[in-house]
Parts: C-alpha cells; sequence; structure tokens
C-alpha cells in the first residue's frame, strides 16, 4: 500500500479517489472475511491476534502455540 502513495497518483487519479483509507476490517468483514486489526509493529499483538484468528475460523492447517508463532515472527523480521 505504501508504494500506492508515493507520488499520491493513481490511473483514475489522486490516491484519496482512487483507493478508499480508512479502517479495512469492516470492508473486509462485509465480505463475509474473517478481519481484525493488530498493531504490525508490535510482536505480543501480531501473537495474540493470530491465535484468536486460529480460534475462531480454525483455517490453520495445525494450530501454532505462542512460542512458535513469536519465532516466526522474529525470523520474518530479518528479511525486512
Amino acid at each position: 500500500m505504501e508504494n500506492a502513495h508515493f507520488n499520491n497518483q493513481q490511473a483514475d487519479g489522486p490516491t484519496r479517489d482512487a483507493l478508499a483509507v480508512g479502517a479495512e476490517a469492516p470492508k473486509w468483514a462485509a465480505f463475509g472475511w474473517y478481519a481484525q486489526e493488530v498493531d504490525g509493529n508490535d510482536l505480543d499483538a501480531l501473537v495474540a491476534g493470530t491465535l484468536k484468528q486460529q480460534r475462531l475460523t480454525r483455517l490453520a492447517p495445525r494450530q501454532a502455540t505462542p512460542a512458535q508463532l513469536r519465532d516466526l515472527f522474529q525470523q520474518s523480521l530479518r528479511y525486512w
């Protein structure tokens, strides 16, 4: 999403007109998706949000433990 705001222009005009900026979770929920907003800079919030998603949706192929999620998120930070 950041690249879309780089020069404030989209093919259809200004970014503010082409892309709705605001709360994303309600938009996805309106289409029947499970959605929640989580602070992506807070490791504890990411772990808690993922655990909540696993409990509510049961979409994960196997349920990860908090320690496994913490390790996964910390490893992925090395690539950013």
